[in-house]
């Protein structure tokens, strides 16, 4: 989307990849909240990796609204404040991505050593 501020496309193309765009957020939403209500039995990095999720969705998702509302109110993309949102949502979108996938990483390369506990007979060090 952040490239749609180099772009003369119209204002409705925007706002049908801004709508799409919501329709992400919100699913991404709905998952947080299935995040939250099993926060309690997952394990400490779990929980670490949905609190640090939280506010970055949050953020993602009232600037996802202030799009919206600047297209809806304006109808205006060239204008400095509607690139800005974009702009800002396209690096908030970046951070959660590598945030998500850091933690992804951990997930995985955790489940491996603890695989290769079992296989060599460790109990844990």
């Amino acid at each position: 989307m952040e490239s749609y501020t180099r772009s003369r496309l119209s204002w409705e193309s925007h706002a049908s990849q801004v709508n799409r765009i919501k329709d992400h957020v919100n699913q991404s939403s709905k998952i947080l909240a299935d995040l939250h209500t099993a926060r309690d039995g997952a394990e400490g990095w779990q929980q670490d990796a949905i609190d640090k999720i939280t506010p970055l969705l949050q953020e993602l998702a009232s600037n996802t609204t202030s799009i919206i509302d600047h297209l809806n109110d304006k109808k205006q993309t060239w204008h400095p404040e509607y690139q800005d949102y974009l702009r800002f949502n396209a690096e908030l979108a970046t951070d959660l991505s590598r945030l998500i996938g850091d933690y992804n990483d951990f997930g995985n390369a955790k489940a491996k050593t603890q695989a290769m506990e079992l296989k060599l007979g460790f109990s844990g060090f």
